[in-house]
Order: structure tokens, then C-alpha cells, then sequence
């Protein structure tokens, strides 16, 4: 392979020490580098002579006009990188400096220096053959609609919904049932108070729509500019377009009754119905009647873990009815989730005011529920006897499961639902609003069943900014970096089908990928079969002619790879360099591929 004409390469070799002899290997790389088409200086630079290496560095820019530079160090990635601060200082691009660390092979193999040379060689080359002319930036002007589609209500649709026109984006709010106004426990989210108007209170403000008993029927496009289509209340088609999509749906509640073979009654309650029942006074004292003292056991975290949320609950109202006359309060469960704010606290509050704990952690309490009383048997295993309480009110806890309008969603959003039914994607770079489809946020219960009211607040907050900053205001100017020849291309659909982004789409009978759906994976251009994909900075020819230049032209078959990591930029390159920033010695048979994401490793690569 040869490199361009006009493509100038300076190569700097980095020293500990002016005074100290040069070492073999530090020899063979200069001859390496002086051989290679297109190195224009090799130079010495000295980490005692800083400033004056500094200086060399600056004139070798200006007098050569370089635009490439490639330093070798064998001190390891932190000075390297010093290096590469002061090139972008003096103007260079960032993608254009390249370093190499020989470090782990000169420390790796001192008794094979013959094989060290050419080690370090292979990863020199390994870096001039990685260094490619700088393409320009394609910009792109997108159109995009300024208008956030909300499906949910509750507290946490309506901080969405006020978020949006607060930055000035229409928002509008589907709901699939005919109370958008219905708050639950556990739909709280902080900063948002209930003297604030509420959803329906909210129709007079400008910019701001909202449909009830509603049902989505598609949602077509690419983030940014998407077509809506959906059911209104009069189940008429309506259709509307959108910049991005945010599903804000709190969870369903369900008493845990089944867990105990109990049915609900006036005796055996849920947490909600406890709480709704204790705000009355005339029915409180139906429920705890003065005079003789009255027992109330609590079931909290046996049938499954209870999350904080849940937990929280059933403390304070614990507090509350120990709090009243002639009340005595027990409460049975298992681990104890403490881990919110404040919650630890609550707890040892709730032990110092009277409640009385039981734990456990084997054979849960047996519940018998008769006509006139009820019986908790159980075995304590601190004091390793059985007892048996004879209550007047039995409370269980609640247990919070996906919205079932989430199921629905789902194909239509193209966005997955987890193992319980919550719409979390497996990524962690869709963490911690995003879907896996651009343009798509989920927050809160939609997303997870136990969030409190701090972070749900947190993802409204980050998702409605994160919409507006790909929305913007109408119109966007995006880089676009995957390029695709029209001349090769069969439209065979191929990367239609295989994008998991859907942002691959056809533009007068061609593909083109949305710059602001794609993410740069690869996919289309790994799975392209006449290659007419292709990824800036990633092109097939440089990555092949990478992979070929560890291989030709050696003399130790020793020497071969044994591995050849294909390394995604965004998470297992990082990984390895930052093993070297730790001085973590490479194996010599080792050898690394950076690519964009694990998507783009293409066959012909292998």
C-alpha cells in the first residue's frame, strides 16, 4: 500500500533521557519509519528536554507543514499523550496524531530482542498504516419538527409536558384512558405539587394538545421527524407529526393477596386502601376502635422484595397507626431495601416508636383468615420459637408491575420490553432514558417498577432535553458519516432490513442514512454485499490494509498473532487503553483492530 502524495508524516521517537545511549529497538524504529512511503522527519524528542522538544515539535509542524504525526514513546501512554495535547494545540486534528506504545513489548521480551525489534516495528507500521487523509466533514441539514409526543399522564406526563413548552416545543399528550387527572402513590414525583395544574387544566396553553382514551397505532420514521398515527376517543384516525416520542406510563399497583391465599376485606387490606381508610375519621374509627387495644400485623417484602417506594410506605403508615391510641403494630418481612434516602432513617424511627420487627429469612408466617378473626403463625428465629398473633387488621404490600398499555407500545415503538414486561432496553448506552430506536425516550415506571420521586423527576428532566437538543429548533446541521455509492448499490434492501436503528431509509431509490437516527454502528456497512456502504474513518480499505501490514514482510513466524481483537472505540479500545495507562504489559502475540462498534467487523476482515 502507498500512501498519498501529499499525505506528510512526521514521526517523533520519545526518549527518558538526552544522555542515556539509544537502545536497539529505539534504532530499528527509525529505520522502520525512514523506509515508509510518505514519512517526511524522523525525529528525537526527550522528556528532560521538554521545552525544547516542545519547541522541535512546533518547528517541525511549521517548516514541513505537516498534517500527520505519529509519536513512539517507551514511557508508556501518559507522556505519549502529552505529545498529542500539544499537536492539537498547534492546530492539528486529533484523528490525524497517533501513538504508539512500545513500552509493553520492550518490557515484555528482553530476552528476545530480535523479536522485540520487529514487535515494535509491526506496531509502528500498524500506526502509519492506520493514519489516512482527513475527510472532510459532510454536514447535513435535517428538517425537524418541534413538537415532543407524550404518552402517559400523572405527575410525571405533566412535568414532561411542562418541561417542553417551557423550552418552547409543542407537546402532545396521549392517554389511553379517560382520567388523565388520576395520581397514584407511586406516581409522585418531586417538585411537582398537586395545586399545579394539572393535565386537563393545562389544554388552554398554547402549544399544548391532549387526547384521551386513546390508541397508537404506528409510529413511522426517524427521529427528528416522525408520523403518528393514532385512535382518538371518537376512534377517528388521526395522524400528526413529531421530533421525538417520551412514554412517561406509572406502573400498576397489585395488593399481594394471592402470595398468602387471602382475599381483600374489611380485615385484610393493601397498603392503598389502609392509607385512603386512615385520612377518614369516621372510618379510621371503624378500623381501630377506640377502647381495647387493637393489633395490626404488616406483610412487607415476603411474596418478593419490596422495593424503596413500596417500603417507604409502609413504614410511614406503620408510624402512623403506632402513633394512634391503643394501637400495636408488627412487622413481618424479609430483606429490607433501605436503599433510598431517608428510608434507613424511617426505619429506625419506626423500631424506636414501638413497631415491632420480624424477620425472616427462611419459612415464611402461615395467614388464616377466618369469618370472625385472623391468625399469623410463624416461627421466630431470634428467639427460636413459634408464635402466633391474632390481629385485627391484616396489611399487605403491594407489588408494582408494567403499565399494560406498555405491551401494546412495544411493537409499535419498536422498542423491546424486558422479562417483566418494562420497557428497559439491554443497552447501556441506551442508559438512562433512551431506546434503543433514536428519538425514543422512556422514563420512570415505564422503564423500571421501584423508581422514587427524585430520579423519575431526573429522566423527565434529562429526556425532554435531550429531545430538544435533537429536535432543535425546526432544522439541524448533522455530520453525517456514513457514506454510500450509489453506483454499487442493487437496492436489495440488505441494510434496511439489518440496521437496529431503523435509520437507514430510501430517498428517491437509493438508501441514505438519517444522521440523526444513525448511530455509527457498522451493521449496514459489515452486511452490505457490494460494499457501497461505507463509514467515515473506518473504510474497508484502511482497516484491511491495517490488518495486512501485521502480517507481511516478517521474519520470525514466532511472531504470528495468536489474537487479533476487534475493538469497539466506545468501549473495549477504551478499555485497552487505559490498560496501558496502568502499564498492563501486552502479550506479544497480541494485536488490536479499533473499529466503530462490533457491528462494522465486516467478513472480509476475518
Amino acid at each position: 500500500y502507498m500512501l498519498e502524495a501529499d499525505q506528510k508524516i512526521c514521526v517523533f521517537i520519545y526518549h527518558k533521557e538526552k544522555r542515556m545511549p539509544e537502545t536497539p529497538g529505539s534504532l530499528d524504529l527509525k529505520k522502520v519509519a525512514a523506509s515508509f512511503p510518505g514519512v517526511e522527519v524522523v525525529e528525537d524528542l526527550f522528556e528532560d528536554h521538554w521545552e525544547t522538544s516542545a519547541g522541535r515539535l512546533e518547528q517541525g509542524i511549521r517548516n514541513h507543514d505537516l498534517s500527520r504525526l505519529v509519536f513512539v514513546s517507551d514511557r508508556g501512554s501518559n507522556q505519549s499523550s502529552l505529545f498529542q495535547k500539544e499537536a492539537t494545540r498547534l492546530g492539528l486534528n486529533p484523528d490525524q496524531v497517533s501513538l504508539v506504545n512500545v513500552k509493553p513489548v520492550f518490557g515484555g521480551a528482553e530476552s528476545e530482542p530480535e523479536l522485540v525489534r520487529e514487535r515494535s516495528g509491526l506496531l509502528l507500521k500498524q500506526a502509519l498504516l492506520r493514519l489516512q487523509p482527513a475527510e472532510e466533514p459532510t454536514l447535513e441539514k435535517v428538517e425537524t419538527v418541534p413538537r415532543l409526543l407524550i404518552l402517559g399522564s400523572g405527575p410525571a406526563g405533566r412535568l414532561a409536558a411542562r418541561e417542553a413548552l417551557r423550552l418552547g416545543f409543542e407537546a402532545l399528550v396521549l392517554v389511553d384512558g379517560k382520567d388523565p387527572g388520576r395520581v397514584g402513590y407511586y406516581d409522585q414525583v418531586s417538585g411537582v405539587q398537586e395545586d399545579e395544574p394539572s393535565l386537563s387544566e393545562m389544554t388552554a396553553q398554547k402549544g399544548f394538545r391532549l387526547v384521551t382514551e386513546a390508541k397508537l397505532i404506528s409510529l413511522e420514521g426517524q427521529a427528528g421527524r416522525f408520523a403518528v398515527r393514532y385512535l382518538d376517543g371518537e376512534d377517528r384516525v388521526q395522524e400528526e407529526a413529531v421530533g421525538a416520542a417520551l412514554v412517561a406510563l406509572a406502573p400498576e399497583v397489585k395488593p399481594n393477596f394471592e402470595a398468602f391465599g387471602l382475599e381483600p376485606s374489611r380485615r385484610a387490606l393493601p397498603l392503598s386502601q389502609l392509607e385512603t381508610l386512615l385520612s377518614s375519621p369516621e372510618y379510621r374509627g371503624k378500623l381501630i376502635p377506640p377502647g381495647g387495644l387493637t393489633e395490626i400485623v404488616f406483610l412487607s417484602g415476603l411474596a418478593a422484595e419490596s422495593g424503596p417506594p413500596v417500603l417507604a410506605r409502609a413504614l410511614s403508615d406503620a408510624r402512623k397507626i403506632q402513633g394512634l391510641e391503643n394501637t400495636q403494630v408488627y412487622f413481618l418481612s424479609g430483606n429490607l431495601k433501605v436503599a433510598a434516602e431517608g428510608l434507613e432513617r424511617e426505619y429506625t424511627r419506626a423500631r424506636e416508636e414501638g413497631v415491632i420487627f420480624f424477620r425472616f429469612t427462611g419459612q415464611l408466617p402461615v395467614v388464616k383468615a377466618g369469618e370472625a378473626d385472623l391468625q399469623v403463625e410463624f416461627f421466630d428465629e431470634i428467639i427460636d420459637r413459634s408464635l402466633i398473633l391474632n390481629p385485627q387488621v391484616l396489611v399487605v404490600d403491594e407489588d408494582l408491575l408494567p403499565h399494560p398499555w406498555l405491551k401494546e407500545l412495544s411493537p409499535v415503538l419498536d422498542t423491546p420490553l424486558d422479562s417483566k414486561g418494562f420497557m428497559a432496553p439491554d443497552q447501556v448506552y441506551a442508559l438512562p432514558v433512551r431506546a434503543p430506536r433514536p428519538g425514543i425516550y422512556v422514563v420512570g415506571g415505564s422503564r423500571r417498577p421501584f423508581p422514587g420521586p427524585e430520579e423519575i423527576r431526573g429522566e423527565v428532566e434529562e429526556a425532554v432535553l435531550s429531545a430538544a437538543e435533537l429536535i432543535g429548533r425546526g432544522g439541524q446541521e448533522v455530520e453525517s458519516r456514513v457514506r454510500i455509492d450509489r453506483k454499487k448499490c442493487t437496492i436489495c434492501l440488505t441494510c434496511i432490513r439489518s440496521c437496529p436503528h431503523q435509520a437507514m431509509h430510501f430517498v428517491f431509490r437509493r438508501p441514505q442514512a438519517h444522521p440523526l437516527a444513525c448511530q455509527v454502528c457498522g451493521v449496514c456497512a459489515a452486511e452490505c454485499p457490494m460494499d457501497a456502504i461505507q463509514i467515515k474513518d473506518f473504510q474497508d480499505a484502511v482497516v484491511l490494509r491495517e490488518i495486512s501490514g501485521n502480517f507481511t514482510d516478517r521474519k520470525f513466524d514466532t511472531v504470528a498473532p495468536e489474537v487479533v481483537a476487534f475493538c469497539c472505540q466506545n468501549s473495549a479500545d477504551k478499555t485497552l487503553q487505559q490498560a496501558l495507562l496502568f502499564r498492563e504489559p501486552l502479550p506479544i502475540g497480541f494485536e488490536f483492530i479499533k473499529v466503530p462498534c462490533a457491528g462494522k467487523i465486516d467478513p472480509d476482515h476475518v
